[in-house]
């Protein structure tokens, strides 16, 4: 399929009173502080995202490189994705996304967004623990931070490009303990994919058969996340296979 070029988009930012902000033209106006302007960026992102996909199946995960494959990593909030997908880049593995993957109709591209890291997770991968910390951040409702780290090193690169996925990954945690990985079934797969993710408002029929091709054709396996250093090995072996 033919690559989309990469285009640039300049969002001009005013500082108003009373510590307020606001984008200029083309962007509608609606003020607020730091964390609101973040949170609507983030927002037009996304919408714009898609609204160039309105038929396609949203699945709620990541994507990740580990030798040429490409593998899609999925999984319940808390269950730290976020955090693996931290520690396979700092392993040297190219990272495009922590959150949404559109299923396309031929392959599939990750929603372009930051990783978010939140500030427990931060000292689990002391390799890109500074850059982390160095990133901008905000905080939650309960006070912590939350840091918005572009997935790239001075080794790897953020890219996103749009492709088939060659594995699929589904994480339960079991914090403080060791990781495991086992192969699921395709029924197993399936059952997974439907409850992570989000189908269009129409269309329907289509997007389940894509997520039920994508059970049946892609291997899966389920990891269970304890040690990170563990659970990066055996995505690394999973992609040697």
């Amino acid at each position: 399929m033919e690559q989309t070029p990469e285009q640039e988009t300049d969002v001009v930012v005013r500082c108003l009173d009373d510590g307020q902000f606001d984008f200029d033209p083309p962007f509608s106006s609606d003020p607020g502080d730091a964390n609101h302007m973040v949170a609507r960026a983030y927002r037009l992102l996304s919408d714009s995202f898609l609204a160039e996909n309105p038929s396609d199946p949203v699945l709620h995960g990541g994507s990740l490189i580990s030798n040429g494959q490409r593998f899609l990593v999925s999984a319940q909030k808390g269950n730290g994705k976020t955090t693996l997908l931290l520690a396979c880049l700092a392993a040297g593995m190219p990272v495009e996304a922590d959150e949404h993957v559109v299923l396309r109709k031929g392959d599939l591209i990750a929603r372009p967004r930051t990783l978010r890291i939140k500030s427990g997770s931060v000292g689990l991968v002391p390799l890109l623990k500074d850059k982390v910390l160095a990133s901008p951040s905000l905080r939650d409702w309960n006070g912590d931070f939350i840091y918005s780290f572009p997935p790239q090193t001075e080794q790897v690169r953020w890219k996103i490009r749009s492709g088939q996925a060659d594995q699929l990954i589904f994480l339960e945690a079991n914090f403080g303990g060791a990781s495991s990985v086992e192969r699921l079934e395709k029924d197993e797969a399936l059952a997974l994919l439907l409850q992570n993710c989000f189908l269009p408002d129409s269309n329907k029929s289509d997007a389940l058969a894509r997520i039920y091709g994508l059970a049946q054709d892609t291997p899966a396996w389920q990891v269970h996340v304890g040690d990170l250093g563990q659970a990066v090995s055996h995505i690394q072996r999973i992609s040697q296979m």
